[in-house]
């Protein structure tokens, strides 16, 4: 006798048939909800990704451009223009990555963007009043100012220095710096110097290791009265001529300004300051100096520069003619786009030439 397997059979209500079409209807819509996004979101991606490369691609041709510039100052190419006032030299450098490179060499005034040059000197400096600045010692910078006295009273309204990035002014070190015009023993209340142009009417002096208190300065402004010898627990001595004399800065304390990726630190003189002091001649100018720390003290900040504000026309500003400023603009051009890149760098010298800053700009 054959054995049967019961089997239980399923079969589709009739009001039951259209539910698998439903359930794929739905699922094609969610899909699609869910795939336009995504897709749209991946071709975003590629063409964000494409124009990123098409800047990287411009950016390394403008940057070429630039390293030529370099090589043409430092070899001192013949085109170059020697004066701030000359045309700048340019040229194309042709299929770079795709792109053309224009290249723009500049000489320019150092103090082009920061101060506005007197219509009756312009940019050409004089033989008068001379700025220079200099490292006096690790983290110290002394900046000397000297007069002839050809031109008559001279005043001062600012003294400013651009220290190049990476460098920064020290809060408080502001100081006023003279030397002894004939030496001192250690009794004297009257303390004979080049200069007190830039010191306070009263303060502390500091000599060697001497620390000496005075009221007030002689109208000649050559000498400090009414001294006071050995405060502060210092002991009166003798001060050989030509001892450095220090103190405070009568202007205090620098304004900051950003300029050209570093920081320009400028006093300004309210009342101004008269430099038409003692019998100075082209031989032997009289020289009035400040200084200040910097950080990081263990550099050199090789293209820092220096000038002098005054309150004349003719002489209206005076700096640092040590060092010369070339600024190399390389612009690079997609072929067909239009679009552009423009690296900046400022090349200074004279010897040696070298990159400053760079500033990038992207069109």
């Amino acid at each position: 006798m054959k054995s049967r397997l019961n089997r239980k059979e399923v079969k589709l209500r009739k009001d039951e048939a259209g539910y698998a079409l439903m359930w794929v209807l739905i699922l094609m819509i969610a899909g699609g909800i869910i795939l336009v996004p995504l897709l749209l979101l991946m071709t975003a991606g590629l063409t964000s990704s494409h124009h990123h490369e098409e800047r990287m691609l411009r950016f390394y041709a403008a940057d070429a451009g630039i390293e030529d510039g370099f090589y043409k100052v430092l070899n001192q190419d013949a085109n170059l223009p020697l004066t701030a006032d000359d045309l700048p030299y340019e040229y194309t450098i042709a299929d770079v990555n795709g792109n053309q490179v224009t290249v723009a060499i500049e000489n320019i005034w150092i103090l082009e963007g920061f101060e506005t040059e007197s219509e009756h000197q312009g940019t050409t400096p004089h033989e008068e009043l001379v700025t220079t600045g200099h490292t006096a010692e690790d983290g110290v910078y002394q900046i000397d100012i000297a007069y002839d006295g050809a031109i008559g009273n001279i005043k001062v309204n600012r003294i400013g220095v651009w220290l190049p990035p990476g460098f920064s002014y020290v809060s408080g070190t502001s100081t006023a710096i003279t030397t002894l015009s004939a030496p001192i023993d250690d009794t004297v209340d009257i303390i004979p110097v080049v200069s007190t142009v830039l010191f306070p009417s009263q303060g502390i002096l500091y000599i060697d290791d001497e620390q000496i208190e005075y009221s007030d300065t002689e109208s000649d402004q050559t000498a400090f009265t009414g001294c006071t010898r050995g405060v502060n627990g210092t002991t009166p001595a003798p001060h050989s001529g030509g001892a450095i004399v220090s103190s405070t800065l009568v202007a205090g304390e620098p304004t900051p300004d950003d300029f050209r990726d570093g920081t320009a630190y400028t006093w300004d003189f309210d009342p101004t300051v008269n430099f038409n002091v003692g019998d100075p001649t082209p031989e032997d100018p009289v020289v009035h100096s400040l200084s200040f720390q910097f950080i990081p003290p263990d550099q050199e900040p090789t293209w820092a520069f220096s000038w002098t504000r005054t309150d004349r026309h003719d002489i209206y500003l005076s700096w640092d003619l040590t060092y010369g400023i070339y600024r190399v603009t390389a612009t690079a051009q997609e072929d067909g786009s239009g679009k552009e890149t423009s690296v900046t760098s400022y090349v200074t010298g004279p010897e040696p030439w070298d990159i400053m800053t760079y500033t990038y700009e992207s069109y």
